[in-house]
């Protein structure tokens, strides 16, 4: 074998390993990329619960104040329809008293 030869074989070799290295540089850089990716969608993710989760306390609170105000709605409706019925009967009480005692 020549030194021409021997150098071409080196040469070769080197450009093999030169390329391997290339190959591996862009895989793991790929790889990386993909961690980062995963990693904003992981944090994207997060973020997305956190606000479901807000909006959900946010509509629960706001359930339980209409309800709230539904049943105050209702003790006070209550109470005017016994104040009527009182009043009512007070009425009755006295129209049968007047009508008894003008007879």
């Amino acid at each position: 074998m020549t030194d021409a030869e021997i150098a071409e074989i080196a040469r070769e070799r080197d450009r093999q390993y030169a390329q391997q290295q290339q190959q591996q540089l862009a895989e793991r850089r790929q790889q990386e990329e993909e961690a980062h990716q995963q990693n904003d969608l992981a944090r994207g993710m997060a973020l997305l619960h956190r606000e479901q989760e807000r909006l959900r306390r946010e509509r629960s609170l706001e359930t339980r104040r209409e309800n709230e105000r539904l049943a105050m709605e209702a003790r006070q409706k209550r109470l005017a329809e016994r104040s009527d019925l009182l009043v009512n009967r007070e009425k009755d009480t006295y129209y049968t008293y007047w009508n008894q005692s003008s007879r």
